[in-house]
């Protein structure tokens, strides 16, 4: 088991900050080989603090759009929405000036309606009070597109989504959000493949996909899904999100304020991730 000591502090020789970038030294007695949940094996050695591992510094935000799929659905209104303004809007700024955000779902909706609607989530939902000149900046950029589960849905995505950058001076690098069904997202991703819209690896711009919501119901169907994803992105362009595992997860980084805490609850997700 791996135990990371992430604590900000000055007298904490597992942790040392080189301007931007944090370097961090793993902790584990003497012993074998170990071999984390990422599946790569560290030899710690005799005394065990032999393994540094560096953290990238941070990147700025390219300019971009991200499109949200099932963005009429809870999930859009009480998070991804609001989330996005918050690192837009005034005061925040950690957003980049530059970029768009496209709703996209099955059922139509009027572009003001759908603006309206997410602007009462992020009345209701933001950590940051809705402020009316910043609203008004970011839902200039807030577009929808119906048609999901149409057959021509996806042609009609890429014909706004062009239109959208043309219009903001975007360059083509898109998010995927897929905040939809696990069972919905074979299709999406085929078809997102089949209309042009997946930029590969090399490529002068980028695509990113988000895979959210529980990734399949059990292990051979989560693998299923894999599988079908990376038939069409490469592992780098994939992040996955899991409500189960990730609030686990969010609880550890919690606790980084609390060595006892983080300890134990780094050995309980250990076990856990072992004896799956």
């Amino acid at each position: 088991m791996l135990l990371w000591q992430l604590q900000r502090s000055p007298i904490n020789d597992n942790l040392a900050h080189s301007g931007d970038r944090c370097l961090l030294r793993s902790a584990r007695k003497a012993g074998p080989p170990a071999i984390d949940y990422l599946g790569k094996t560290h030899d710690f050695g005799e005394d065990g603090l032999d393994q540094t591992y560096h953290v990238a510094e941070a990147q700025a935000v390219p300019a971009c759009t991200v499109v949200i799929f099932g963005a009429s659905g809870d999930l859009a209104r009480r998070k991804l929405i609001p989330a996005l303004y918050n690192l837009r809007a005034c005061g925040e700024n950690v957003g980049h000036r530059e970029f768009a955000v496209l709703g996209f779902a099955r059922r139509p909706i009027a572009l003001d309606r759908f603006r309206d609607q997410m602007r009462d989530a992020v009345a209701k939902y933001s950590r940051l009070e809705l402020d009316h000149s910043c609203w008004s900046v970011f839902a200039a950029r807030l577009d929808y597109s119906g048609g999901l589960d149409q057959p021509d849905g996806f042609q009609r995505l890429r014909t706004r989504l062009e239109q959208l950058e043309a219009e903001h001076g975007l360059p083509p690098n898109r998010i995927y959000y897929l905040s939809i069904p696990p069972e919905a997202i074979k299709d999406a991703v085929m078809r997102l493949d089949q209309a042009g819209l997946i930029a590969k690896p090399g490529a002068p711009h980028f695509s990113r996909i988000v895979v959210e919501k529980p990734i399949g119901h059990d292990l051979e169907s989560a693998r299923q899904t894999n599988r079908t994803i990376l038939g069409h992105f490469t592992e780098s362009q994939i992040f996955r999100i899991d409500h189960y595992l990730g609030r686990k997860l969010c609880r550890i980084c919690s606790y980084c304020v609390s060595p006892t805490q983080f300890s134990s609850e780094c050995g309980a997700l250990a076990t856990l991730t072992t004896s799956k």
